[in-house]
């Protein structure tokens, strides 16, 4: 009996000592997986930008309607500048049964007969000056045109670029993430066949890992549908930075909006003499008769205008008004545009700064846990380290999205703009430091060293820490550890003990 309750004994101790080694394991993989993970996730701060050249280009002007229709207006406007009116005028007409002319008083064959006009108003000289005017006027509004056509073209073909790149960023960035959760699924996997876990941990890693499958594939066949359209710079660029609006800087286009030239054109259009015509000719007659034939060359004047009650001023005053009041429109569209825009804008850098502050946030957590696993030899943490790692993932993918956002709010608001180089326009954006501020102060503890409080400090972020005028002994281990500190009378800060028990308990680990 004594022999079968020793062998159960031994049986359990086993059992224990081999789950023991088998937790160990777990644990060390997680430390592995934490220490090959860590180093590659960074924020992507960036204090350089690209160069203006890879931002907008110069287009091939044979993707611009506008500039040739200005150049068909020029060919147009230099032909009637050419034509002075001169109109040749022929016809023949041959009588089968010899028609009787009352005329020439015999019987008439055939007549031939020629005439050289020279208008001068309608359709002619005058008209014709006229007429180049104004596709001159319409030929420079072309021009202004072709440069707002330009601006949008180049805004698509950036977008195509900027796209192209993202993507590569965000393979690359799927590419470890998935890495990362294929191993952390591993981990859970032996937790939960331990029974450390729940199964729900595992059912949301499993949906992430098919999530970031789908997205990889996704753009790995966007890109490969852009390829041929990138511009040749793009194809190997990794990384875009942030940018940042000058808001202060932005002016819309306005210098030229082609307003005086359309009033112009429309005076030039309501003419008073427009109605007129004049001419003078010149006329040749050969008559074939039955007994001979005649030449009867003469010269005369045409004029013609018509009669009818005229409100020509009013026309050119009405046209004049809804040409002013189309433009009012389209200024204050493009300043509501600008201002959806740029608020848009605003919006998207305010999230990406939310996103650098959980990211601090997490960074500080890390630290912290860090700083506890090496001192108390816990081994929750290396769950609890991974996890922040997995939300550190979270982050940099939202970054990647709002920086295609900001890119695209950019391009847009670029278009708009008379800018020319984009350096004038936007700078790196500057990220916020959210550990400043955080005080502390020092003492003796029972239960934590003092190298344990300092380093806990430090992974704190904090910047100054007070301590007593009468402890020598701390203050000279403050000094040792380079952290900066101020004597105090009485102590009005948080103490750090009371910290690291508060960080104890948020993860419920006992000191």
């Amino acid at each position: 009996m004594k022999t079968n309750k020793l062998h159960i004994v031994i049986l359990l101790m086993t059992a224990q000592i081999l789950s023991a080694q088998n937790l160990g394991s777990i644990v060390y993989e997680a430390e592995v997986l934490y220490k090959k993970t860590k180093p590659s996730l960074v924020f992507p701060k960036s204090k350089n930008l690209l160069p203006s050249q890879h931002f907008y280009s110069e287009l091939d002007t044979a993707k611009n309607i506008n500039f040739w229709e200005s150049e068909l207006k020029r060919i147009e406007s230099s032909q009637y500048k050419k034509d002075i009116g001169l109109v040749f005028k022929a016809n023949a007409h041959y009588n089968f049964r010899n028609g009787f002319d009352e005329d020439t008083q015999n019987f008439n064959i055939g007549r031939v007969r020629a005439e050289l006009e020279w208008n001068i108003l309608k359709s002619g000289y005058t008209y014709n000056r006229t007429k180049s005017k104004r596709l001159e006027n319409e030929m420079q509004i072309l021009k202004y045109k072709s440069l707002q056509e330009e601006r949008e073209l180049m805004r698509r073909q950036f977008r195509i670029d900027y796209t192209y790149a993202i993507n590569l960023e965000n393979i690359s960035f799927f590419t470890r993430f998935l890495a990362f959760e294929n191993e952390y699924f591993d981990y859970l996997n032996k937790l939960y066949f331990k029974k450390y876990i729940k199964r729900e941990r595992l059912i949301k890693v499993s949906h992430q890992i098919n999530i970031l499958k789908n997205q990889i594939e996704v753009l790995q066949k966007q890109n490969q549908i852009l390829k041929d359209s990138v511009s040749p710079r793009y194809l190997s660029m990794e990384k875009l930075p942030f940018l940042q609006l000058h808001i202060d800087s932005l002016s819309l286009q306005t210098p030229f909006n082609g307003l005086e030239l359309k009033k112009e054109n429309i005076e030039l259009q309501h003419k008073a003499i427009n109605d007129l015509n004049l001419s003078f000719y010149v006329q040749e007659t050969f008559n074939q008769l039955r007994n001979g034939h005649r030449f009867f060359p003469s010269v005369g004047i045409r004029f013609r205008a018509p009669i009818r009650f005229n409100h020509r001023k009013k026309i050119i005053e009405t046209k004049k008004k809804i040409v002013v009041a189309q433009e009012i429109d389209k200024s204050v569209g493009k300043y509501n545009r600008l201002i959806t825009l740029t608020s848009g804008y605003n919006e998207k850098l305010r999230d990406l700064q939310h996103q650098f502050k959980n990211w601090e946030f997490v960074e500080e957590r890390i630290r912290i846990l860090s700083v506890l696993k090496s001192e108390l030899k816990n081994d929750e943490t290396g769950t609890l380290l991974l996890e922040l790692l997995e939300e550190e993932f979270k982050i940099l993918e939202n970054t990647i999205q709002l920086k295609r956002q900001l890119y695209t709010t950019l391009s847009h608001v670029y278009e708009l703009t008379e800018i020319t180089d984009i350096h004038s326009l936007v700078t790196p954006v500057q990220f916020g430091d959210i550990n400043q501020g955080k005080q502390f102060a020092i003492q003796y503890s029972k239960n934590y060293s003092t190298n344990f409080q300092i380093q806990f400090l430090k992974a704190k972020g904090c910047k100054e820490v007070e301590v007593l005028e009468g402890n020598i002994r701390l203050q000279k281990a403050l000094e040792k550890a380079k952290m900066p500190y101020k004597k105090v009378k009485n102590i009005t800060y948080q103490l750090i003990e009371k910290a690291i028990q508060r960080e104890l308990t948020e993860i419920q680990l006992k000191p």
